[in-house]
């Protein structure tokens, strides 16, 4: 006999986004969910918001020291 789903915390929203798991510290994800709550979106949209910028610089960086090595 199958078990019924019982109520608890939601799953993950719907999205069409191709997300994974990450670990950050728990301070930060705190943080995140008040502020994504805050802003009406949701986690995961807030940190593209917020990391982007930051990830990106950094690749180009690393891929121009990469490219500079020959």
């Amino acid at each position: 006999m199958a078990k019924a789903k019982s109520q608890g915390r939601p799953g993950r929203p719907k999205s069409d986004r191709d997300d994974v798991t990450i670990r950050v510290s728990r301070v930060l994800a705190s943080r995140l969910r008040v502020l994504a709550g805050d802003r009406g979106t949701t986690i995961a949209e807030l940190a593209d918001e917020l990391f982007t910028p930051v990830i990106d610089r950094a690749w180009g960086l690393m891929l121009k020291r990469m490219d500079d090595k020959g």
